[in-house]
């Protein structure tokens, strides 16, 4: 879809993630993406805010933040140093990242 949920995207990068196989490094984070994973990462500023209020307001650049950030994970990487990196990336840096 154009536009998700909080648990549709949720749904949605954990199931990238499994046909991926791509897991955190051991003991960094749930195995799987929560509702709750995605506001902490919200308010750490891991994620760009959601595009409106009415529950529907996360897209493709909120999916791949969450598949970046996923696949940093994977490396070890901590979140700090994974916001570092992450900060400011356009929609095309993301797609790269994915791919």
């Amino acid at each position: 879809p154009e536009n998700y949920s909080v648990s549709e995207l949720a749904d949605a990068v954990n199931s990238w993630c499994e046909e991926h196989r791509v897991s955190p490094a051991n003991g960094q984070s749930g195995e799987s993406v929560s509702e709750r994973n995605i506001r902490f990462y919200r308010t750490s500023g891991l994620l760009d805010a959601p595009t409106d209020t009415g529950g529907r307001g996360f897209g493709e650049k909120h999916f791949l933040q969450l598949i970046a950030v996923r696949l940093l994970q994977a490396q070890g990487q901590p979140l700090r140093r994974i916001r570092e990196l992450l900060h400011g990336r356009s929609l095309a840096h993301l797609r790269e990242i994915q791919r």
